[in-house]
């Protein structure tokens, strides 16, 4: 097999693998994006959590007697 032979078969190898390297690499995109995905609508939902127990806490301070006869301070 003489250089210029050698050349054209790789070529031609890389060629035929670039198909294969894009799908691959298009594969492990989704996959990464799949998991940010998930990390967000998890962090979203933790999120969700803990602004609706903030929202009961205000909503019981709100109906609890007991803040009804306290004072705030004076700021003079």
């Amino acid at each position: 097999m003489t250089i210029t032979q050698d050349t054209s078969l790789n070529t031609q190898n890389t060629i035929d693998d670039l198909p294969a390297y894009l799908v691959g690499l298009a594969n492990k995109l989704q996959t990464r994006v799949d998991d940010v995905s998930s990390n967000m609508t998890k962090k979203l939902e933790e999120m969700t959590k803990r602004i609706e127990t903030l929202e009961r806490g205000l909503k019981l301070m709100e109906e609890s007697p007991a803040n009804l006869n306290v004072k705030e301070p004076d700021l003079e």
